[in-house]
């Protein structure tokens, strides 16, 4: 028998022949559901071919060095892009901060401060760990406390809740309340002064205006709070702030019992009003579990699992995938669960207030004036609303037609800077004495 001498190059071949077969097939099997959702056939042929060539290769070794190192250097090229993607959306800069808000408030002790806990938050938590057995779903912050929100401009957005945790001035809850508005982190206050947020603005036109919105909120969050809070105070108008992405927020919102009971019976409610009590409790400790995580040795472990989370992101090629719209998102469910929420929202409000969408984009949205491919198209979200009785308020052309689109954020992917707010105040204020001169129509885009 005659022993076969492997060379050097012989290994490379075979080496990178194996790897990049087995990538491309586990790849291939990964997205076969995505080609049948959303058919990108075209993808999954090039897939398929390439799996075809390189199975050639591996069957017959055949050592075709300028075709196998034109794959070996184009699969390198690719993960180089994706690790410069990673780095360019900020994935290895999360946690180098030089202050967080545990530190922030370990700094003041004396002020009694106490972090901002998002419903979010708390859905994110509960993936992996059980804070408590409670009987409830927490839709806002802790009562009547000093809650610090965030700093994007280097300072700290701080504000006194109200009875029920949310952002107002408490005595609104003892007054005729004529507009209420739902949203998340762009009508909660994210990350500037008091003055500057949006809705405080709004306020001094519409003094009897109340804020109900909690950061990181989507559609069945913003429903769950409509249908807990908006029968106690009885608005005469509504604003539901959708942030461009929120569907893709709906399907972990789903995924908590207490919130999925809202889409199945249409007169499901936790009475979160008269439990204030016990949701503070809760929060409270669930607060006392973060700052817990949050002490040097398991910040060491979050940062280091942080990286091997960039690691996995770079091997799945998320940012590169996104870039050329090959994403696992069922479109199509999307658009039907936004339909049915707000469907069921307007079932339940049922002509009792003006229901008006206020529409906000991306920082990406804005900046390169083009929406992004992995989020629903704002026609069908505008057609959506529109369906459900719904008025528009848009303020996408008046953002994307702003001279210098990157004055009006602190920084890349944050939220708005004043300049910001002031142009989504406008917009509001624009259109609502739009419609109310202009009573039948029901789409209002000031650019």
């Amino acid at each position: 028998m005659i022993k076969k001498n492997y060379t050097i190059a012989d290994i490379y071949c075979y080496l990178v022949i194996t790897i990049f077969f087995t990538f491309t097939v586990i790849f291939t099997i990964y997205f076969y559901d995505y080609v049948l959702i959303n058919n990108n056939v075209l993808f999954f042929l090039l897939l398929l071919y390439l799996n075809f060539l390189l199975l050639i290769f591996f069957i017959f070794k055949i050592k075709n060095y300028i075709i196998i190192n034109s794959i070996f250097f184009s699969f390198l090229f690719i993960f180089a892009f994706e690790g410069y993607l990673q780095i360019g959306n900020g994935n290895y800069n999360n946690h180098n901060k030089k202050d967080d808000v545990f530190n922030f408030i370990k700094k003041n002790p004396k002020k009694n401060y106490i972090p901002i806990v998002y419903p979010r938050s708390i859905l994110e938590t509960e993936k992996n760990y059980k804070i408590t057995d409670q009987e409830f779903f927490p839709l806002s912050g802790i009562s009547r406390k000093r809650t610090v929100l965030c700093n994007e401009s280097n300072f700290w957005t701080i504000y006194n809740s109200d009875r029920h945790g949310f952002n107002n001035n408490d005595d609104l809850w003892d007054k005729k309340i004529k507009l209420i508005v739902f949203g998340d982190s762009f009508s909660h206050g994210n990350c500037v002064s008091n003055q500057d947020q949006w809705v405080n603005k709004l306020k001094k036109k519409i003094p009897n205006t109340l804020n109900l919105s909690m950061g990181g909120n989507g559609p069945l969050l913003t429903m769950a709070t409509i249908r807990e809070y908006f029968e106690i105070m009885m608005p005469e108008i509504i604003i539901w702030q959708y942030f461009e992405s929120h569907e893709n927020r709906i399907p972990l919102e789903k995924k908590n019992s207490f919130l999925e009971k809202y889409l199945q019976d249409k007169n499901f409610k936790q009475d979160l009003y008269s439990k204030r009590e016990e949701v503070d409790v809760y929060l409270q400790k669930f607060i006392k579990f973060n700052s817990f995580v949050n002490t040097e040795k398991k910040t060491r472990n979050l940062v280091q699992k942080s990286k091997f989370t960039s690691l996995k992101s770079i091997i799945r090629l998320d940012y590169t995938r996104q870039l050329f719209g090959v994403v696992r998102i069922n479109y199509n469910l999307l658009e039907n669960d936004l339909d049915g929420i707000l469907q069921k929202t307007d079932e339940f409000i049922n002509r009792r207030a003006e229901k008006y969408f206020l529409y906000i984009p991306t920082y990406q949205s804005v900046i390169s004036g083009k929406q992004a491919f992995y989020n629903l198209d704002k026609k069908k979200i505008f057609n959506i609303a529109l369906k459900n009785n719904f008025k528009i308020i848009s303020t996408d052309l008046l953002l994307k037609n702003y001279s210098i689109p990157k004055d009006l954020y602190p920084g890349k992917y944050l939220h708005f800077n004043k300049k910001g707010y002031d142009l989504v105040s406008k917009a509001v204020m624009q259109c609502l004495d739009y419609y109310n001169k202009n009573i039948n129509s029901n789409f209002c885009e000031p650019n």
